[in-house]
């Protein structure tokens, strides 16, 4: 009997651990989650970037996904102010980064060794649905977003000639396979 419940246990933790996997990019793009894990600044809407391009905006304790060519980047997010990841990405890699207001206003890659981020990050890409948009509500936010968005890359610009350092999301930064779906 010992044994038997011994076996019941060892394969619901191994479904457990299973059913807590992120997404693998498919093999020419990257995936990225976008995650905001703290309830600081909770009733704002950050908008998330991608340069120019606008690829969402959310409040509270949410996270989105961003299938992208791999390459150089410049992910940011903002809501008066922005907070810059300068990204060089691989194909076939998932990222998580994490847009945290009460950090400084950081947005940063995950540091995938630590566990307690990951299982932090898991407690709502777990619980949740990403948040979704379709491309004419993509499109209204980006016309609405036109000024801020020339505004915060010229800020970006003006940063980087003056010598300021921003966060980099590069090679070895991906998630291990042992934590993404197959």
């Amino acid at each position: 009997m010992k044994n038997v419940i011994l076996v019941i246990l060892i394969v619901f933790n191994g479904m457990l651990m299973q059913a807590q996997k992120f997404t693998r990019a498919s093999e020419n793009k990257c995936f990225i989650y976008f995650v905001r894990p703290s309830f600081v600044g909770s009733a704002i809407n950050f908008k998330f970037f991608d340069g120019e391009k606008i690829i969402g905006k959310f409040n509270g304790k949410k996270y989105m996904t961003y299938e992208c060519d791999p390459g150089e980047h410049l992910f940011w997010w903002g809501s008066d102010v922005g907070a810059y990841l300068n990204a060089n990405i691989q194909a076939g890699k998932t990222y998580i980064v994490i847009a945290n207001p009460g950090d400084k206003r950081k947005i940063y890659s995950i540091d995938h060794s630590d566990k307690k981020q990951i299982k932090d990050v898991w407690k709502i890409v777990g619980k949740k649905a990403p948040v979704i948009f379709n491309q004419e509500e993509l499109e209204e936010l980006q016309y609405e977003n036109n000024y801020f968005i020339a505004k915060q890359l010229e800020r970006y610009k003006e940063k980087t000639t003056e010598g300021k350092e921003f966060q980099e999301l590069s090679q070895g930064m991906e998630m291990p396979s042992l934590y993404l779906t197959n």
